[in-house]
């Protein structure tokens, strides 16, 4: 730590508006390592090295140690000062649960001691008055008879996206994997083959200007409460995390993890294809998991809504006299710029370049089409909005969402707006299973307690395993009708 402190080099770096948009969350992922080699216990990732690669790691995301603050316009930015640290959440620690009883609960983290198992997506100060969001937290459990151990992660969203957050992890897991073989070992300097560049000035290349005219579904995102996103974006990034955090403690959500194998989405793609218009890009793996679970969230809401009797049926039909009551259902989908930008494919940028494409289905579609059809209908949808992300879109939103100060609150808000909508950021793609310490990769990586409803995050294929994961957020009622939804029932358990 002494080191780390030493090297550190003060500057304050502000934040974009990519960064701010996802700001009220944390990232968070437990990772599950099993003792294969049955290596003894004080041998198995020994605490003082695994805690020295982390902060040899830290030195390259110097980002981590700063302080979050907002200035008199509403600008967030970093702080980073070497003597005044904002010292980051490390703990270690044994439990007397075995290795085996995760596999066979699926790695359910309530077998954690209560502490770990605790909500972490919003970044809130620990109490209720003073102190600082902490930028990240690392809480590693080893488990009993030395038979394996679990390491959760916790990062502000605000500094990474998942892109990033993995790309912190791997380079964790690399220094502590080359420590174990380089001379010189909890000592030895670990070269990396790539500079992450965290310099969010980069983001401002090709950005649209004033003059250039902005895509009509971009403005429509924007909030039109000035008053409100003005206060917002105004106040202490803690008392935003503490609104946050309250706002969470009183909505209560189910947390769902199913499992859909390659082969049964191979076989879906085929069948909806049918349907697709014939000028519409083929449709990725990704889409169709995307469609199916946007439909089946869908679908039973619906049916959760239309079952619904006496005061809750009344107080919803009075709300949507007064805010509306559109039969809309809205999917904002994660899009990543790397894949957009030139500029940034060819470096590893780890702060947030992700965004959100709002995607409307009308009620009547969800209703009145075979499951096939209304896949089709969706699924089509996301494809192309996918294509027509290019780099001047990009550049059109990056420029609304950092015209004033409280640009990325209005979007926010008006994301927040939408009712009946769903979110979906697919990690498909995202290295978590290349996080090896030097005994193997993770057996098992799961999404933390997820706080917001209707948020679905489809996973990357388990090695050695066929298909993927997919973690989402409903309701209890909402969780109970998916269980009953027959097209999904059978497709989760389809080979």
């Amino acid at each position: 730590m002494e080191e780390f402190k030493a090297n550190i080099k003060p500057q304050v770096i502000e934040l974009d508006g990519f960064d701010m948009l996802p700001h009220i969350t944390n990232i968070s992922f437990y990772f599950y390592y099993e003792n294969i080699g049955n290596v003894n216990n004080d041998q198995f990732m020994p605490p003082e090295q695994l805690k020295t690669a982390f902060y040899k790691a830290m030195a390259e995301f110097p980002i981590l140690a700063g302080t979050a603050k907002t200035d008199n316009t509403g600008k967030t930015y970093i702080e980073i000062t070497r003597d005044n640290l904002n010292k980051m959440v490390y703990t270690d620690s044994q439990c007397d649960t075995h290795f085996q009883a995760f596999k066979d609960a699926d790695f359910n983290p309530s077998l954690l001691p209560n502490a770990f198992y605790e909500a972490r997506m919003v970044p809130a100060p620990p109490g209720y008055f003073g102190g600082c969001i902490k930028l990240v937290e690392i809480h590693i459990v080893r488990m009993k008879d030395c038979s394996g151990i679990v390491i959760f992660a916790s990062v502000s969203h605000m500094i990474f996206d998942a892109y990033g957050f993995s790309s912190f992890i791997n380079r964790w897991a690399e220094i502590n994997k080359a420590m174990l073989s380089i001379t010189g070992g909890i000592d030895a300097v670990i070269p990396c083959t790539c500079t992450f560049l965290q310099d969010r000035s980069i983001l401002n290349i090709g950005r649209s200007s004033e003059s250039d005219r902005v895509e009509t579904d971009i403005c429509d995102s924007l909030s039109s409460s000035r008053t409100l996103s003005k206060w917002l974006s105004w106040i202490s990034p803690e008392l935003r995390g503490r609104m946050c955090k309250l706002a969470c403690y009183y909505t209560k959500v189910k947390n769902c993890y199913y499992h859909i194998s390659t082969r049964a989405l191979e076989s879906l793609r085929s069948s909806i294809q049918e349907y697709v218009a014939t000028d519409t890009p083929r449709l990725s793996i990704n889409d169709v998991i995307t469609a199916v679970v946007t439909v089946v969230i869908s679908q039973c809401t619906i049916l959760d809504e239309q079952g619904q009797k006496g005061a809750v049926a009344t107080t919803r039909y009075l709300l949507n006299k007064i805010i509306g009551g559109s039969t809309d259902y809205t999917l904002y989908y994660a899009v990543d710029t790397r894949l957009r930008l030139k500029h940034l494919s060819d470096v590893v940028y780890t702060g947030n370049s992700v965004f959100l494409r709002k995607i409307v289905t009308p009620k009547d579609v969800l209703q009145n089409n075979s499951i096939f059809q209304t896949l089709a209908i969706v699924a089509s949808h996301i494809r192309r909005v996918v294509v027509d992300t290019d780099a001047q879109y990009v550049g059109q939103f990056g420029y609304m969402v950092n015209k004033e100060p409280d640009s990325y609150m209005r979007f926010i808000l008006g994301h927040m707006s939408a009712r009946n909508a769903i979110l979906v950021s697919s990690q498909t793609r995202i290295s978590y299973y290349d996080a090896d310490f030097g005994y193997g990769i993770p057996t098992m990586v799961k999404p933390g307690f997820l706080t917001f409803p209707n948020v679905v995050l489809p996973m990357p294929c388990r090695p050695g395993t066929d298909g993927y994961d997919i973690a989402f957020t409903v309701s209890q009622a909402v969780a109970e009708k998916i269980k009953q939804h027959r097209f999904f029932m059978d497709l989760v358990s389809k080979f």
